[in-house]
Order: C-alpha cells, then sequence, then structure tokens
C-alpha cells in the first residue's frame, strides 16, 4: 500500500505541474493522507506549496483532515484539543478551513478522478 499510495501521490504532484494548489498556505495535518507515512504526506504538502505546521496557530489556514491511524475506527483522526482550538479560533475571526482528503483532492485538477482510477487499477 505503501509503494502505490506514493505513486499516487507522485502523480497527483505532476498532474499539478506548475500550479500549486497551497501555494502561500499554512496547513496543519491530522491523520493520515493517501495512505502515506507522516513524512511523505509532508513532502506531498509542501510540494502542492503548503508550508505544513506541527500545531495550529494565528498563520494556519488549512488543517486537513486524514484518515485516522486505526482504520477500524470509524472517528475523525482531530482531536479535542485541535477542534475545540479550530473553533476558538474561528469564533475570534481567524479564518480557518477543514479540509478532508477528499476536499484537498479536489484542489488539484483532475486530483479526486486520478486516485480513483489508479485504486481501481
Amino acid at each position: 500500500p505503501g509503494a502505490v499510495a506514493a505513486m499516487i501521490a507522485r502523480a497527483l504532484i505532476q498532474k499539478c505541474g506548475e500550479t500549486k494548489p497551497l501555494s502561500g498556505k499554512h496547513v496543519v495535518l491530522s491523520g493520515r493522507l493517501l495512505g502515506l507515512d507522516r513524512a511523505t504526506a509532508v513532502a506531498f504538502l509542501e510540494q502542492l506549496g503548503g508550508t505544513v505546521q506541527s500545531a495550529i496557530n494565528l498563520q494556519t489556514q488549512f488543517v486537513i483532515v486524514g484518515v485516522s491511524q486505526d482504520p477500524s475506527s470509524e472517528t475523525i483522526p482531530l482531536s479535542d484539543n485541535q477542534l475545540a482550538d479550530v473553533t476558538q479560533r474561528t469564533n475570534q475571526g481567524q479564518a480557518i478551513r477543514l479540509l478532508s482528503q477528499r476536499q484537498l483532492l479536489a484542489l488539484i485538477p483532475g486530483g479526486s478522478e486520478l486516485v480513483r482510477t489508479s485504486l481501481q487499477a
């Protein structure tokens, strides 16, 4: 699964070309993204133009909510503290957007379709 995920991530980066959908954006990753290990997921987000942060702060614009580390879990991988922090900051006027893996892929032209066809192959 890791090799397939890495192949998909490389194909998504190629699909972007010069377009960097996260250019200038500060992002926090919660959970797993596309089945990638943490370091590869961070590199992927950086190649999309994002600045990946370890914690939510005043610069954060996106919190990317991947999937849970535990495949049997039905909960989203966002801790109560992270959710409270996002809620408090948005209530104070900070524009933070929660993005699911699907919403992130939608920012990449043809991204959702590429992942769908790669997983069917």
